[in-house]
């Protein structure tokens, strides 16, 4: 459990004054709490002893000083005038106890909720500044990488109102217990004997939950998968009529998750009625026992009901604590999956402040000096060695799989060269911040990603100080604004999911534009054309030349129309 709240505890640590008050406020009502089998007990003793007040004045002296009534205390010697005071006394206890309640609950329900959102944000940051290898590596496909960003973020959320509630719980409990070795110690340490039995069978279903948490997490990742490749791929689902195999593998899929899942409630739901169970050879034994401790005179009936109201307060607080340590090995469990995410090392690292350059502005080359990569053990480039002198044009063309990409991606870096390095002005880039280099670079890819946002946006890729009239220029050198300028809602018309509502080649001339308004010096186009039919091309042609103006161009094509004015 420690072990669990360690690695939570970086992304709690901005909530730690919201805690303490939830931990204060926790053990304030656990006081409240345990206010209520001394109101009974003191009720119990008026109804059943007349002369009780003359014999315990401290009784009636605390609650008239409790409720500011000292000109009342002649009224004290009146049994009925303080089962008065105590029958009013229950209102204003439950009113404090629930307002106590409803800020405890309320606080450790919502900064469970904000902990949990802390770890998507931090899920989602480290995905953006992963490297590309991380995503061709790792086994978890993108609908994992959702399903644990919003699921596992989700059950992390539930674990950490069960953290909140053992902030609590223990304090209600020890109160009770304490009231109760007061009645009767005799009584209480009957009662206590079973926790040992019960904290066993909580231990051993709770390692078993661990394991079978991860086998359901797992199945529900395959889920995920399936939902998710039946959307992206519902084209050709349909164009090759496999809409029944889909559906029959998306139910295996839910079917393997549902056993998980059966096994996982089973485990849950058994803790409790084994527990109940052996609790009631406890309460066998005790009306035994107090049977023969009220006969003998030992202990009155109104001490007895005192005690078990003491005992409830314990039974509540107990089943919340094997709650928790039942839900915790989860907890646990989806923590790790998140952290795998978080604490991968696949990521571009930042140069260190003592070694940054900043970029030269007026730089006159790019050099590729004995670069080689290797993707595994799969050699990609082999000391590839480039010079490219500002302005010009280089064409890479090659087979696929030839290593085409891997070397503009390098100039990105998306990944770092396995050997060799890469020159700007004799400046290795790695010297240079991400944001400094990528700011010098405007990408054009094949497959076209576009945002279900205003053609705006996406032209503009978010920019603090967007330009209307800069994103029409943009427009208009991309031969992009004649079909724009059609559309009802024109550069506010949102581009649908991943570009959905616009051709291939409309599509293009957005991307072809959003390079023109970033208006970096270095272009890459990584195979713009190979996609388009000849009169899409052309058009885009058009689009590229405009933005290949005062450029330094990397182009990866294989049709001799694109590469023809390369250097």
């Amino acid at each position: 459990m420690f072990k669990t709240m360690a690695k939570l505890w970086p992304f709690a640590h901005p909530f730690r004054w919201a805690i303490l008050s939830v931990f204060i406020s926790g053990i304030f009502v656990a006081l409240l709490t345990n206010v209520l089998q001394v109101l009974i007990k003191i009720l119990g003793l008026c109804f059943e002893r007349k002369d009780l007040i003359k014999e315990n004045p401290f009784v009636t002296k605390f609650l008239l000083n409790f409720f500011d009534m000292s000109q009342l205390a002649p009224l004290a010697t009146d049994h009925m005038f303080v089962v008065s005071l105590v029958a009013m006394a229950f209102p204003v206890y439950f009113l404090f106890l629930g307002a106590a309640r409803y800020y405890n609950g309320f606080h450790s329900r919502f900064i469970a909720e904000r902990i949990a959102n802390e770890l998507r944000y931090s899920i989602m940051s480290r995905l953006l500044s992963l490297s590309p290898t991380f995503y061709g590596k790792t086994k978890m496909a993108n609908s994992t990488l959702i399903n644990r960003t919003l699921n596992d973020a989700a059950i992390v959320q539930h674990g950490m109102t069960q953290y909140m509630d053992l902030m609590r719980e223990p304090f209600i409990a020890m109160f009770a217990l304490t009231y109760m070795f007061f009645q009767s110690w005799k009584l209480s340490l009957f009662v206590i004997i079973f926790a040992p039995i019960v904290g066993l069978i909580v231990n051993r279903i709770a390692k078993r939950l661990k394991h079978l948490s991860a086998m359901s997490q797992d199945s529900l990742d395959v889920v995920s998968k399936n939902l998710k490749e039946s959307i992206d791929g519902i084209r050709i689902i349909q164009s090759y009529n496999d809409e029944e195999n889909m559906r029959r593998k998306f139910r295996q899929s839910i079917s393997d998750y549902n056993a998980t899942r059966k096994k996982v409630i089973k485990r849950m739901e058994m803790s409790s009625p084994l527990n109940e169970f052996i609790l009631s050879f406890a309460i066998a034994g005790l009306c035994l026992f107090v049977g023969s401790m009220i006969f003998q005179g030992e202990m009155t009936f109104t001490s007895f009901m005192a005690f078990i109201a003491a005992a409830g307060q314990v039974d509540k607080p107990s089943k919340k604590i094997q709650q928790a340590l039942v839900v915790i090995p989860q907890t646990e469990t989806s923590i790790n999956r998140l952290l795998e995410i978080i604490d991968s090392p696949e990521v571009v690292a930042e140069p260190v402040s003592s070694a940054r350059t900043e970029f030269p502005k007026n730089w006159k080359k790019i050099e590729f000096k004995n670069v080689s990569f290797k993707y595994d053990q799969d050699v990609i480039l082999k000391s590839v060695s480039l010079t490219v002198n500002r302005g010009e044009v280089i064409a890479l063309v090659g087979e696929s799989g030839s290593g085409k990409s891997t070397l503009v991606n390098l100039l990105e870096r998306f990944f770092d060269p396995t050997e060799g390095e890469i020159l700007i002005d004799g400046v290795n880039i790695n010297r240079f911040s991400l944001k400094e280099l990528r700011d010098q670079i405007a990408l054009v890819t094949q497959e076209v990603f576009l945002f279900n946002e205003s053609l705006e946006a996406n032209i503009s890729s978010h920019a603090s100080d967007v330009s209307s009239s800069k994103v029409k220029e943009a427009s208009d050198k991309a031969n992009a604004s004649k079909f724009i300028e059609k559309l009802s809602e024109k550069y506010q018309t949102p581009a649908g999911d991943r570009g959905s509502k616009f051709s291939g080649g409309e599509k293009q001339r957005i991307s072809i534009a959003r390079a023109i308004y970033k208006n970096a010096p270095i272009l890459i186009l990584d195979e713009a054309t190979s996609a388009l039919d000849s009169a899409s091309e052309a058009e885009v042609q058009k689009g590229i030349q405009s933005l290949m103006e005062g450029r330094t161009a990397f182009i990866i094509a294989h049709r001799l129309s694109t590469i023809a004015s390369a250097n």
